[in-house]
């Protein structure tokens, strides 16, 4: 198996931006494999956009 490095998939921004929205963003790896589970609310901020 050739490994091999590289700049990534820009996680952090994603991360921020997430998290920004209230929602979450984990990791899970096992077998060479990463799998990225991301939680979104429907519509968590609804009452601040109502009332600008």
């Amino acid at each position: 198996m050739q490994v091999t490095t590289g700049t990534g998939l820009g996680l952090t921004p994603i991360k921020k931006l997430v998290e920004q929205i209230a929602g979450t963003i984990a990791t899970q790896s096992a077998n060479q494999c990463t799998c990225f589970t991301v939680k979104l609310a429907i519509a968590p901020q609804l009452k601040n956009y109502e009332n600008s």
